[in-house]
């Protein structure tokens, strides 16, 4: 699996795995790690979809059991790492983070995507957050909604932001993402 790395300033408290959107790439969101970590506190993984799509864009569809191995492999427990997401990448997030039988992660920031509808939800859960545009013309707010009422009546703890904004990532949120990476261990 390539990844691409974002390296932390000093020893790095955690990890900070981001998973790209469906045709994207890991390069995308480097920039977007030094907005929401500034600090540099996280050492940031940015792992590449293993589905080639076209123009050197991929997807995350069949992924799911080789990145699951790829997290295994990582230098840091997954109670000090955050599985984040944008788009088909938050599915998968999610997807890693709230898997049976497998150890929770610290929390998923869970960016203009959707709670797939077969995970079980299960405690003990990560701290988890959320925010999604109403004017997302891929993936309907509702999805963001939905998921934070299946979490929150799961007993998730659920912080979320819903802006008004297209299928993109809300700058105003990034505060928000930066302030809930640095209350976690």
């Amino acid at each position: 699996m390539r990844v691409v790395e974002r390296a932390s300033d000093g020893t790095p408290q955690g990890a900070l795995v981001f998973f790209h959107g469906f045709w994207g790439i890991p390069e995308d969101f480097v920039p977007f790690m030094d907005k929401v970590d500034p600090a540099r506190r996280l050492h940031a993984f940015l792992p590449q979809a293993p589905t080639h799509v076209s123009e050197g864009r991929y997807s995350w569809e069949g992924g799911q059991d080789e990145t699951s191995a790829w997290l295994d492999t990582l230098p840091f427990p997954l109670v000090r790492t955050v599985l984040a997401g944008w788009s088909q990448g938050t599915w998968l997030a999610y997807r890693l983070a709230l898997r049976d039988g497998r150890p929770r992660p610290a929390g998923v920031v869970a960016l203009g995507g959707s709670l797939p509808p077969d995970v079980t939800l299960e405690p003990p859960f990560p701290a988890f957050l959320v925010a999604h545009g109403t004017a997302d013309e891929s993936v309907p707010v509702e999805r963001a909604r939905e998921a934070c009422d299946r979490l929150t009546s799961a007993g998730a703890a659920v912080e979320y932001h819903e802006t008004a904004i297209g299928h993109q990532i809300d700058q105003d949120v990034v505060p928000a993402i930066r302030s809930f990476l640095e209350r976690l261990p």
